[in-house]
């Protein structure tokens, strides 16, 4: 593919982006994410794919040559915080990449795996890092606190981002409200063990209950209402 093909590509995925509401998008230079590889399928058509799964950050990559030419575009999305990803390059990339792999060993992978991090995720890393210590200390165990202070550099973004927003989530949950929707959920005669999460939620909605949203935890709910479903029936 060349690079006015791979930029069209990339701007009508941002286009889309910019056209949807309470989403967070990231342009970086390259990622370091390990996750699920999409195929067969356009940048744009790969947005509608994480939107449509309810995915709420996006990372467009676009990777230039010194020249400022661009040799490789793609589309990051978390799915029940596993990484989905796409790119587009160019045949000299891969051609490049290919010759790399050859004399290396191994070298860079063409799909963007394992590329090495930008000072701009390795400053992002940190910010966050320090987020987590100075305004989350409760919510981290030991062991990831031990990680974020000793091993960050060894941490992938990826990682680190997928912390970030569960204690958040932790931080801004409603015990008491997560308990009270369970009760609700398990009470409805359609609540069954077959039921999954994304059952759950469904049902949730179904209700009709009034809720922040913001500050329950669809995982809770559901493990609350199961766990009363194996108490008392």
């Amino acid at each position: 593919m060349d690079p006015e093909q791979i930029q069209e590509q990339v701007e009508s995925a941002r286009e889309l982006l910019e056209d949807t509401h309470n989403i967070t998008v990231f342009t970086v230079a390259s990622q370091p994410f390990q996750g699920f590889v999409l195929e067969n399928t356009s940048l744009s058509a790969a947005v509608k794919k994480g939107l449509e799964a309810g995915a709420e950050q996006f990372y467009l990559v676009e990777d230039r040559d010194e020249e400022g030419d661009l040799t490789l575009g793609g589309v990051c999305f978390f799915v029940n915080r596993r990484a989905h990803t796409i790119y587009k390059q160019t045949d000299e990339r891969l051609e490049s990449v290919a010759a790399g792999d050859e004399s290396s060993g191994g070298g860079r992978r063409g799909l963007g795996h394992d590329l090495m991090e930008s000072e701009e995720e390795k400053q992002r890393k940190q910010d966050i890092a320090e987020e987590l210590l100075n305004e989350y200390d409760e919510y981290l165990n030991e062991d990831k606190k031990f990680e974020i202070e000793n091993r960050l550099e060894r941490m992938r973004l990826r990682r680190i981002l997928s912390i970030q927003q569960r204690v958040e989530e932790e931080a801004s949950a409603d015990p008491e409200e997560e308990k009270r929707l369970a009760r609700a959920v398990y009470e409805d005669d359609r609540f069954n063990r077959q039921f999954n999460e994304t059952d759950t939620e469904m049902l949730l909605d179904d209700l009709d209950l009034e809720f922040d949203p913001n500050t329950i935890r669809a995982e809770e709910v559901h493990k609350r209402a199961k766990s009363l479903l194996k108490i008392n029936r």
